[in-house]
């Protein structure tokens, strides 16, 4: 049995964009197609969410697709991943390595406001 049993079809928002006057202007958004195994965030995942994010809404995305966290600084906002209907931001990558198979683990999460 391999990890792709366990993933799904999931499409990912990306946005490039710049910050003028304070206010976020964003270029038209870009949709992908991912293949991701979601999972429930564990406690210390849940307990690490930034501020202004709903912290019982917090999942795991297992992929070998590469997918945007922002950072302080930066000129695109993180990737949003539509999961059930809803739209998860990208928060957190933890990569994830060894001999058997390679791939990255994301944190998404829910803002508060949905």
């Amino acid at each position: 049995m391999g990890f792709e049993q366990f993933r799904r079809d999931l499409t990912v928002t990306r946005e490039t964009g710049d910050y003028v006057d304070g206010k976020w202007v964003g270029d038209a958004p870009v949709q992908v197609t991912i293949e991701a195994s979601v999972q429930p965030a564990n406690d210390k995942q849940r307990k690490n969410v930034p501020e202004g994010y709903d912290v019982d809404s917090v999942l795991e995305l297992g992929t070998e697709d590469e997918l945007f966290v922002a950072e302080r600084g930066s000129k695109r906002k993180s990737d949003m991943v539509e999961i059930d209907g809803q739209q998860y931001d990208v928060i957190r990558l933890e990569r994830w390595q060894n001999a058997i198979i390679s791939h990255r683990w994301y944190v998404v999460a829910l803002p508060d406001n949905e």
